[in-house]
């Protein structure tokens, strides 16, 4: 997760606790930082969200090759939870 932001040109701004603060492009990320633990999916959609990139787009920078019926299924699932 963190390093998709960073290649994506996201700069850490500070880290409390368990959360690390990056800026992007002015946009503030919140990303929590908790070791190996997985990212719930609603914490990984809005960590997108608050970057301004498409999903597409910070799919690509993590290395996830989906099927173009799988991102049209997130969407549903992003649209039904926001």
């Amino acid at each position: 997760m963190v390093r998709a932001l960073e290649k994506a040109g996201a700069e850490l701004k500070r880290q409390k606790g368990g959360h690390a603060i990056y800026e992007l492009h002015g946009r503030t990320i919140v990303v929590p930082v908790h070791g190996k633990k997985t990212i719930p999916l609603g914490t990984l959609f809005c960590i997108i969200r608050q970057s301004g990139l498409s999903k597409e787009d910070f799919y690509k920078l993590v290395g996830f090759t989906i099927s173009l019926n799988l991102i049209d299924v997130l969407k549903r699932v992003i649209k039904a939870c926001f």
